[in-house]
C-alpha cells in the first residue's frame, strides 16, 4: 500500500512540475504584449499558470478589435447582466450591444466561468472578420480546427489546447499569433489593422515584430539542408497527356503541401516523392488556389512528420541571405544559397539558383523559415530568380476542398474578361471598359493597394461590389490622385464560380489634363518592363524610345535590347503570337495614356568589328547595317505592332 501510495505521489509530483514547466513556456509573448497594452497583468502578476475567466477572455478580443476606448466610454450605463463587476461592465456593455455576447441566460453573463480553448478561438476568429453566426465561416464546435487550417494555430499551440488543460500562457500565445495573421479577405494582418485604425503606432507593431526576431536563432547552411525533408517532388500528368515536373513543401503534420498553381493547373494525376523515396499516388485534394500570384495548397492522405515553418515576407531586406530548396531538372530536393537581390511589387528577387522543375519550391531564411515559394529562374540572368512573397499564400482562401477533376472542369467554367480598357474622364476619375463575356452573371473590379501588395474589390458607396457591363462604360471610378497610376483587373462570375484574373489595365491620371513628356514615358516603361517575358524566358531591355511617327498622326514606341539573341531568337521563331501579344500589351498602355495610335518595334541594336552580313536582310527595314568609327553597327527591327487605339486591333508585321 506505501509503494503504492509513493507511485502516486510521484505521479502528482511529475503532473505538477509539467504544469508549471509549461506556464513560463511563452511570458515572453506576454511581456511583448503587455507594452501595447493588449494582455494586462493584475496585481498578482500576469498570473500564466491560472485558466483564464471567460470576462478576460471577452476583454481580450475587444482590444485585439481596437475598440477598448469605446468599451471603457459605456462604463456608466447599467449592464442587463447581474454578475458583471463595475470595472468589467464597459467591455460587456460592447460587448453586447455589438452582438459579441448574448450571455448565458437568467440575466448572467459568466464573468467568472472558466474560459476554454474553443471559445478564446472564437474570440480570435472573430476578431480576424471570421463569422460563425449561422456557421457562416466556423461553429464553436470546429473553431480550434478551422483556426489551425488558416494558420492562426501552429502545431504546437494546437496540441496544447487539445491535450491539456487551457491557461493564461495559451492565451497570450494565441494572441501574439493572432495579430500576425491575415484579417479575413484582406491583405493586411491584425497588427497592421490596428495600426491603419489608428489604435497602435508603427513604432509600436515594429518593436514588437523586432523584438521576436532577436529571440531567434540563426542556423547553419548544414541545419537549413535537414529541412529539406519538408520538400517533395511533384510528378504531374495532364489531361492532355503531357507530363511536367515540379516542387513543393508540407507545412503542417496532416499532409499538406504549398506549391505553384502552375504546377498542379491541368494536372489529372499528380505523383508526390518524399525526401526519403517513398512515394504517394493517394487522394488529392485542391484547397485553395490563387491564380494570379500562382500559388495553390493542396491537401493528402498521407501524415508528415517533417514540415516548414511558414514565416513572414514583409519583414524581408534586400541582401538577406536565403536558401532555396527544391527539385530542378528533376533533382530531388536541392540546395541553393545567395541573396535577396530585389523586393519587387508581387515578387522576391533572388540569387540563388533555380531552375525548371524547382517551381513550387521553398524559399527559406536564416532562420529556417518560409518566405517566399520559388516560382521561376532565368538560365542566363546571372542567378536571376524570382520566387512569390509567403504572405500572399497566409492571405489566400483555402476553403475550396475540391478534386484535380474538379479544378479542372472549375478552371473551364467561364472565361476571364478580355481587352479590359481604362480612360481618363476628369482630373482624379476614370472609366472601366472591358468586352461582354455572354456567360457572366456579374463581373469584379480590383484595383491593386500597393500599401497591402494586394488586389482589393472596388464596390459602390452602398458596399456592392457587382458590377454589369455596359457598352460604353462598365464603371466611372473616382477619388484617385493625380499623377497616380492606378492598376485595375476584373473577373467575371457564373453562380458560385468565378474566373481568373483578366489581364492588369493601368492608366497614370495627369493632373490639369498635361501629359508627361516622352522622356518620363521612357524612364517610366523601363523601370516598368526591364524585361521582355514571354514563356518564362526573360530578355533584358536597355532603353525605350518614344516620339511622332513622320507625316502621320501615330506614336513610335522602340523596345532596344543588344544580349539575350539566341533566347530572343527561340522565341521570335516558336512563339510568336505571344510575343506579339506582349508588344501590343505595350503599345496599348502607352496608346491608352496619350490617346492615339501606335507604333511599337522590338529592335537589337549591336556593335561588331567585322561585317556582321548575318543581319544583312529585313523585311521591315533595309538601313540595318552602318559603318561608324570603325565599327559595323547594327540596328535591327525583329518585330513591329500597329495598333489601333480606337478598335482596340492590332497587326503585327516581322523582318523575316
Amino acid at each position: 500500500m506505501k509503494k503504492i501510495r509513493f507511485i502516486l505521489l510521484l505521479i502528482a509530483f511529475i503532473l505538477i512540475a509539467n504544469v508549471q514547466a509549461s506556464a513560463i513556456s511563452y511570458e515572453m509573448h506576454a511581456e511583448k504584449l503587455s507594452t501595447i497594452g493588449i494582455f494586462k497583468g493584475t496585481e498578482n502578476g500576469y498570473e500564466l499558470e491560472r485558466q483564464p475567466t471567460r470576462l478576460e477572455g471577452l476583454i481580450m478580443l475587444i482590444r485585439l478589435l481596437g475598440k477598448e476606448n469605446e468599451a471603457l466610454k459605456l462604463n456608466k450605463e447599467q449592464s442587463v447582466f447581474i454578475d458583471v463587476p463595475d470595472w468589467g461592465r464597459g467591455y460587456v456593455n460592447y460587448a453586447y450591444k455589438n452582438g459579441l455576447t448574448k450571455g448565458l441566460g437568467n440575466g448572467l453573463f459568466g464573468t467568472n466561468d472558466i474560459l476554454d480553448g474553443k471559445s478564446y478561438t472564437t474570440f480570435l476568429l472573430r476578431a480576424l472578420g471570421y463569422s460563425d453566426k449561422n456557421n457562416a465561416d466556423f461553429s464553436w464546435q470546429d473553431a480550434v480546427l478551422f483556426g489551425k487550417s488558416i494558420g492562426l494555430l501552429d502545431e504546437e499551440i494546437f496540441n496544447k489546447i487539445n491535450n491539456s488543460t487551457f491557461i493564461r500562457d495559451y492565451i497570450v500565445k494565441m494572441t501574439y499569433d493572432a495579430l500576425q495573421t491575415y484579417v479575413k479577405d484582406n491583405g493586411f494582418t491584425l497588427l497592421k489593422k490596428l495600426v491603419n485604425d489608428g489604435v497602435l503606432t508603427d513604432i509600436q507593431a515594429q518593436n514588437l515584430i523586432f523584438n521576436e526576431n532577436s529571440q531567434k536563432k540563426e542556423l547553419t547552411s548544414i541545419e537549413i539542408g535537414r529541412l529539406s525533408k519538408g520538400a517533395v517532388m511533384l510528378h504531374v500528368v495532364g489531361y492532355d497527356n503531357s507530363a511536367w515536373s515540379g516542387s513543393g513543401f508540407y507545412i503542417d503534420s496532416n499532409g499538406g503541401i504549398v506549391t505553384n498553381y502552375h504546377v498542379i493547373n491541368g494536372a489529372k494525376s499528380i505523383k508526390i516523392i518524399d525526401d526519403d523515396g517513398s512515394i504517394y499516388t493517394g487522394e488529392i485534394k485542391v484547397l485553395g488556389i490563387d491564380d494570379y500570384n500562382d500559388i495553390a495548397l493542396i491537401d493528402t492522405d498521407k501524415a508528415s512528420e517533417i514540415f516548414l515553418e511558414i514565416g513572414d515576407s514583409d519583414n524581408i531586406q534586400i541582401g538577406e541571405e536565403i536558401y532555396a530548396i527544391g527539385s530542378p531538372l528533376g533533382l530531388s530536393n536541392t540546395l541553393s544559397n545567395g541573396i535577396i537581390s530585389s523586393i519587387r511589387k508581387d515578387l522576391i528577387q533572388i540569387s540563388a539558383p533555380i531552375s525548371q522543375g524547382s517551381s513550387g519550391g521553398a524559399l527559406i531564411d536564416k532562420y529556417g523559415k518560409v518566405v517566399g515559394i520559388t516560382s521561376s529562374g532565368y538560365i542566363e540572368g546571372e542567378n536571376l530568380g524570382f520566387a512569390v512573397p509567403v504572405n500572399l499564400f497566409k492571405s489566400m482562401s483555402k476553403n475550396l476542398s475540391i478534386s484535380l477533376e474538379g479544378l479542372h472542369n472549375m478552371a473551364k467554367i467561364i472565361d476571364r474578361p478580355k481587352n479590359v480598357t481604362l480612360k481618363q474622364i476628369d482630373e482624379d476619375s476614370i472609366s472601366i471598359y472591358w468586352d461582354k463575356n455572354p456567360e457572366a452573371d456579374y463581373y469584379r473590379v480590383y484595383e491593386y493597394n500597393s500599401y497591402t501588395n494586394t488586389y482589393e474589390k472596388i464596390a459602390d458607396k452602398y458596399g456592392n461590389d457587382m458590377w454589369y457591363w455596359s457598352p460604353e462604360v462598365c464603371i466611372e471610378y473616382s477619388g484617385i490622385n493625380p499623377n497616380e497610376t492606378v492598376y485595375i483587373v476584373v473577373t467575371a462570375i457564373k453562380g458560385k464560380y468565378e474566373s481568373e484574373f483578366s489581364d492588369i489595365a493601368y492608366i497614370t491620371l495627369s493632373s490639369n489634363n498635361s501629359f508627361i513628356t516622352f522622356e518620363e514615358m521612357q524612364d517610366y516603361l523601363l523601370e516598368r518592363y526591364s524585361y521582355l517575358i514571354v514563356k518564362n524566358t526573360y530578355i533584358k531591355l536597355d532603353f525605350f524610345y518614344i516620339d511622332y511617327m513622320d507625316e502621320s498622326n501615330m506614336l513610335y514606341v522602340s523596345l532596344n535590347f543588344s544580349d539575350d539573341l539566341s533566347d530572343f531568337l527561340n522565341i521570335f521563331v516558336t512563339y510568336r503570337n505571344e510575343l506579339a501579344q506582349e508588344i501590343a500589351d505595350i503599345a496599348a498602355e502607352v496608346a491608352d495614356y496619350y490617346g492615339i495610335d501606335s507604333v511599337a518595334a522590338v529592335i537589337y541594336h549591336q556593335t561588331f568589328n567585322f561585317y556582321p552580313d548575318a543581319f544583312l536582310n529585313n523585311n521591315l527595314y533595309s538601313n540595318t547595317i552602318t559603318y561608324q568609327n570603325d565599327y559595323w553597327i547594327v540596328f535591327y527591327p525583329y518585330v513591329q505592332v500597329v495598333l489601333n487605339y480606337k478598335q482596340k486591333t492590332y497587326d503585327t508585321y516581322w523582318a523575316f
